[in-house]
């Protein structure tokens, strides 16, 4: 095959200046499960169950299908990183 032919083969696609318009799609965060957070925050899965509930600002799950929830990630480490710290 010849150099010529090679470039007939080849298609040139636009890539657009910004992926704005791609944004709504994607989560804004990766997305973490229960047990994730539960080792994120050094508890028991229940604490974490009974923290959602007794926690007013807590960070709200979502539900990814029947049965299965997920934290966004980003809001987690927000909520870490507001909590006072603690002097020993």
């Amino acid at each position: 095959m010849s150099d010529s032919s090679r470039h007939l083969f080849v298609q040139e696609v636009q890539v657009p200046q910004s992926n704005q318009q791609l944004l709504p799609a994607i989560p804004p965060s990766p997305l973490l499960s229960a047990e994730e957070v539960a080792v994120m925050l050094r508890c028991h899965k229940v604490t974490l169950w009974r923290w959602l509930k007794t926690i007013p600002d807590f960070p709200q799950p979502i539900r990814k299908s029947p049965g299965r929830i997920a934290f966004y990630q980003q809001e987690v480490i927000d909520y870490i990183a507001s909590r006072p710290r603690v002097s020993c």
